[in-house]
């Protein structure tokens, strides 16, 4: 069986909605994927980022939006 690790460029072309990832990665089955505990950490520090710099309080809540949005995206994934 072919296993697939995703490294953070595909987890944020994935979680900002790129079809084409998309698309394939629904032809491959869930026990093939994985990711690094490092690419979990880059997927939080550039979030972390995002917020740091937000100087707006619309910014602020778009960021710990996506923050959010990421930490529920990692509880799914295998690392």
């Amino acid at each position: 069986m072919t296993f697939y690790v995703l490294d953070s460029d595909y987890l944020s072309l994935h979680q900002r909605g790129y079809e084409p990832l998309g698309n394939r990665l629904l032809t491959i089955s869930a026990e093939q994927l994985a990711i690094t505990v490092i690419s979990a950490e880059e997927l939080v520090r550039g979030r972390l980022a995002q917020v740091r710099r937000a100087a707006k309080p619309q910014e602020r809540v778009y960021a710990y939006h996506w923050l959010s949005r990421t930490f529920d995206f990692l509880v799914m994934v295998k690392l």
